[in-house]
């Protein structure tokens, strides 16, 4: 049997075409290509703007800086997330600083958020974990009384619902398009905003911090420009927007087909007590980036590691997300934090699995998933 991947791209021939048709083109970057896939990435997210990036960690770091995070700015992420998150506010020379997430959902706490403010916070940046939505009503709540900035890093959950709305339509976000993601442009990330000041600052970072305005080069020429500030050569290329633009109109397809997939999941577990899925929370719809599931271990040995192995072994492949930032070394060392300061991402992290989804998963594929869970713990 082959292997089952925790996750993979859904390519179609579709797909293929349309990045064969930019490698016949005259325009490998910096072209048309690119500003189709904004304005219909815009469009699906139903914000004013979009930006294109090289990558998700690009988009975030260029949204903290077009922001105006800065040396010596505080900005307030959940510990249970990817590196990126609190690297992009390093890179801007800032201090992340981390707070727990609940239990539940492994998204972050508003009442640790507001436990950890100070007058140095610029910014909190709420990560909507597996593609469900974080509690944006109480965050926005919490910026609004402190005048703090509300970032989303929505890098899960292109497609999802905050009460109704489409994550990316009401605050500044920042989307990944990694293979894994809910749609992928191979490598790429995307910014969505409704400020036109700063979606213009966005694409400046992107290219080196250059303007190239019409009124600069109708009085000096069309070859002139100016550098304005610092920026970075994070630009899209035609061949990922071609990918991208080409999967952008399957979202939803992806969307509904890993939603259908995790109610199978949900209805296999229902009766195994100690297999607790992670759900999306009742004010939003997720897109399901991952299925999770918390894992009570029941004995020294039989716990989440035995699992994870013994899946591998029948070439199951699952995956953990994330380890908690706190846990890392480098963290530690630059911002004095330590195992067991942060009890609910702990006992998530300790629990949390996540099985194969993706939208080319086949139900004969998830019912050898389910077959083998199980098996190993006892319900079969």
């Amino acid at each position: 049997m082959s292997p089952i991947p925790y996750s993979r791209q859904l390519i179609s021939e579709d797909d293929i075409r349309s990045v064969c048709d930019v490698l016949r083109s005259d325009r490998l970057t910096q072209g048309a290509r690119v500003e189709l896939f904004e304005e219909a990435f815009a469009a699906y997210a139903g914000a004013k703007y979009a930006v294109a990036f090289a990558n998700g960690t690009a988009a975030l770091h260029a949204l903290y800086a077009a922001t105006g995070i800065k040396s010596g700015d505080e900005v307030i992420v959940p510990v249970m997330t990817f590196a990126a998150t609190a690297n992009a506010a390093i890179m801007c020379g800032a201090r992340p600083v981390f707070v727990d997430v609940g239990p539940a959902h492994g998204l972050l706490e508003p009442d640790a958020v507001a436990q950890a403010i100070t007058p140095r916070t610029k910014a909190v940046v709420p990560v909507h974990y597996a593609g469900h939505p974080a509690d944006l009503d109480a965050l926005e709540d919490i910026c609004n009384r402190h005048e703090l900035v509300l970032i989303e890093d929505a890098c899960h959950a292109l497609g999802s619902l905050y009460k109704g709305k489409r994550v990316g339509s009401q605050n500044r976000c920042a989307f990944s398009l990694h293979p894994v993601k809910p749609i992928t442009s191979a490598e790429g990330g995307m910014v969505t905003t409704n400020s036109r000041e700063t979606a213009d600052r966005l694409k400046r970072l992107r290219h080196h911090g250059i303007d190239r305005s019409e009124s600069l080069q109708r009085r000096f020429g069309a070859w002139f420009y100016r550098i304005r500030e610092l920026g970075f050569n994070y630009r899209l290329s035609e061949l990922h927007a071609a990918l991208g633009l080409s999967q952008l109109k399957r979202a939803d397809e992806f969307k509904q087909r890993r939603r259908k997939l995790v109610g199978r999941y949900v209805e296999a577990f229902k009766d195994i007590h100690d297999i607790r899925p992670v759900t999306e929370p009742p004010w939003g719809e997720s897109t399901y980036h991952l299925f999770v599931v918390l894992v009570e271990p029941r004995s020294r040995t039989r716990s989440k590691r035995w699992l994870f192995d013994e899946l591998s072994k029948r070439e199951i492949q699952c995956q953990v997300h994330y380890i908690p930032l706190h846990y890392h070394p480098y963290y530690q060392r630059l911002l004095g934090v330590r195992p067991k300061d942060f009890p609910n991402a702990e006992k998530f992290y300790s629990r949390a699995l996540s099985l194969p989804l993706y939208a080319g998963l086949t139900e004969a594929e998830q019912d050898r998933v389910i077959a083998a869970i199980r098996e190993l713990w006892g319900e079969g």
